[in-house]
């Protein structure tokens, strides 16, 4: 139905749109302004540019007559986008609302930022301590679910809830910055289990360096034969060179989780140092170390996608390996002192944690392919 005019007329002569054309015209209005959106940030990213530019063409004429032809060039550049500006904003139009709606997600977006900094610090001080301290070899390197469970505790005690709203907190999506004043809906378990690659990647930056180092070689230059030649008969732990140097690295990882503590001298004469570790402190640095060997000989692609590249399962395999392997005892040998060696159930996890959650980790990873990549850079900044 085209909306009639009224018989009515404002002061100045203007007619007035019936009712039904108020209505149209507010619908027209609403389903404009996603593409007003856009505009508006593209304006304000050309905004953003000017002002660079504006600082460039004072730097310019600040270095003296000789570039004074390209400053003003600049600066004939900068009102002419100035002008083009203006323009679009008045021909589009973003009425006050829009402007106050994109202000308040913005301000809602670095708010909740700010708040998942704190927990994300609180959960990877929470998981390193983990690491550090535990006497047991199934917390060494958690499970995805049992990651899950420390994240919940990281957001109770940061935010001061329960766990119930823990719980819930961590699968709501709330609203983070991205780039172009644009903001994006996460789920809030998705951008923290980040933090379980990070740890898995600081870890991998003190073990392979250290380990191929003590060996003779770099990861990343190992050829296959050489590669082949140490996967052996598991000469990368077991042979004369391979095992020391896995001693050393996994000295140098109780180090950078906190634990210097556990690196102690020893009490015989002529001992030297040796590490107060678990069965699991052992499998993670060695399943680290086979994966870079596996990579280098071909076995395994150089690149792998995932949370945490699917590291658990390997160390779920490394532990038998090695329970198979280290002295049945708790007294200090080779560079090493397990503190669960005399335990019977030293190489076994828990059942559910023999095989990672898949279906958690493929779900968090499809919440976060649906993510733009600004918003997982501004999250990391």
């Amino acid at each position: 139905m085209t909306p009639t005019l009224n018989v009515d007329k404002l002061h100045d002569g203007t007619p007035v749109l019936s009712e039904a054309g108020i209505a149209l015209a507010r619908a027209v209005s609403v389903g404009l302004r996603p593409m007003r959106l856009d505009v508006y940030s593209t304006a304000a990213n050309v905004e953003e540019l000017t002002d660079n530019l504006n600082g460039i063409s004072h730097q310019l004429q600040t270095q003296g007559k000789m570039l004074e032809l390209m400053a003003k060039s600049i600066h004939s550049l900068k009102t002419v986008t100035s002008s083009g500006l203006t323009e679009i904003k008045q021909k589009v139009g973003l009425d006050k609302g829009d402007k106050d709606a994109i202000k308040a997600d913005l301000q809602a977006a670095k708010a909740n930022q700010a708040e998942l900094v704190r927990i994300r610090t609180r959960l990877r001080a929470y998981s390193k301590e983990e690491t550090a301290t535990t006497l047991l070899t199934r917390r060494v390197y958690l499970s995805a679910d049992h990651y899950v469970d420390l994240m919940h505790m990281a957001i109770e005690d940061e935010l001061v809830i329960s766990e119930e709203d823990a719980q819930i907190y961590s699968m709501s999506r709330k609203i983070y910055p991205a780039r172009k004043c644009h903001t994006a809906p996460v789920r809030v378990r998705s951008l923290l289990m980040r933090s379980r690659s990070h740890t898995l990647q600081a870890y991998k930056e003190v073990t392979i360096p250290v380990y191929f180092e003590h060996i003779g070689t770099v990861a990343d230059l190992m050829d296959k034969p050489t590669a082949d030649n140490w996967l052996l008969n598991n000469s990368y732990i077991e042979s004369d060179e391979g095992n020391p140097a896995m001693v050393e690295t996994v000295e140098q990882f109780m180090l950078k989780v906190g634990a210097s503590k556990r690196v102690v001298a020893s009490k015989n004469v002529g001992g030297g140092e040796y590490v107060d570790c678990t069965v699991g402190h052992v499998s993670i640095v060695c399943a680290i170390i086979l994966g870079e060997l596996e990579k280098a000989a071909g076995i395994k692609p150089p690149r792998r996608n995932g949370l945490a590249s699917g590291v658990y399962a390997e160390f779920a395999v490394e532990v038998p390996r090695q329970d198979d392997f280290l002295p049945m005892h708790d007294l200090p040998a080779g560079g090493l002192r397990l503190v669960d060696g005399g335990d019977e159930d030293r190489g076994k996890l828990d059942k559910d944690d023999y095989v990672e959650t898949d279906e958690l980790l493929q779900e968090e990873a499809i919440d976060m392919a649906a993510v733009e990549a600004g918003v997982v850079e501004a999250m990391e900044e």
